[in-house]
């Protein structure tokens, strides 16, 4: 039985396919420095499923977001630094201040088993020395200039004289001062400062508020109490720094300031560690 037209003429075509690929084939392998016949018809079946692959995945993806690249002074490649616009330097310091009395003359009450006695305290003439802990934190908000913030706590000497005003059934208590007493300030900093080679100089203004403490022991018989009386004063200062850097990012130096209220002084040493 005759074949169709049309199967005769893919039968045909069908044998010079085949046949264009065995001459291919041999062609190719005659030479050992080209691929083989086959391994180009690999990779043109290769090349035709990737090509039909991507274009159905490019459909249905979504585009990758490019990422921002930053090069070398040669030109290459290298990975972006994520600078701080705002570095931030931390300062640990101890110091001795002198801390002219804030108390003037106050009056005060304790309690001893159930009986209220009032007091008198007076520190008009005395001027107390400090040893305090601060911790501080600046930042530059142009080059050469900085604000910051610093916390400061201490202990002192109290060399108020104080006194019993009432007495009780049993007699009148004694009351002294107490071995050490408290001062605590909170203050905002703001100066300027540079660099000299590793060396760091700068001068600055402090303002803020300081606590003082001012505790009592007092004994009535078999009884033994304290009190304390708190005084507030305006903090007002200048001062200048010098640091000189020991490690990458980390300074050792030394502070001296004078109030611009009274007579206080402080001198102390730090320690401060910057961000980059």
């Amino acid at each position: 039985m005759p074949l169709a037209p049309d199967l005769l003429v893919k039968r045909r075509m069908r044998s010079m396919l085949v046949l264009a690929v065995l001459l291919v084939a041999r062609e190719a392998s005659a030479d050992c420095n080209k691929p083989s016949g086959w391994d180009i018809v690999a990779d043109i079946i290769d090349a035709v499923a990737g090509s039909s692959s991507s274009s159905s995945s490019s459909t249905s993806s979504a585009p990758a977001t490019a990422e921002a690249a930053c090069f070398d002074a040669n030109g290459n490649m290298t990975e972006c630094a994520h600078s701080s616009s705002h570095p931030v330097e931390l300062v640990i310091g101890t110091a001795m201040r002198s801390l002219p009395s804030a108390l003037g003359t106050a009056s005060g009450t304790i309690d001893h088993e159930g009986e209220s006695f009032g007091y008198r305290a007076s520190g008009a003439a005395h001027v107390e020395r400090a040893a305090v802990v601060s911790i501080r934190v600046t930042t530059p908000i142009v080059p050469h200039i900085y604000l910051g913030g610093e916390v400061e706590g201490g202990v002192f000497k109290s060399h108020t004289a104080v006194e019993m005003t009432e007495s009780g059934l049993h007699g009148t208590p004694s009351i002294n001062p107490s071995t050490l007493s408290a001062t605590y300030a909170g203050l905002a900093v703001a100066g300027v400062g540079g660099n000299v080679g590793p060396f760091e100089v700068g001068a600055e203004a402090a303002g803020g508020v300081r606590l003082m403490s001012y505790s009592f022991d007092s004994s009535y018989g078999a009884c033994n109490t304290e009190d304390s009386l708190h005084v507030a004063m305006p903090v007002l200062e200048t001062r200048v720094r010098a640091a000189v850097e020991v490690y990458p990012d980390v300074t050792l130096g030394g502070t001296y300031g004078r109030s611009v209220i009274d007579r206080a002084w402080l001198g102390g040493i730090y320690i401060g560690w910057r961000s980059n």
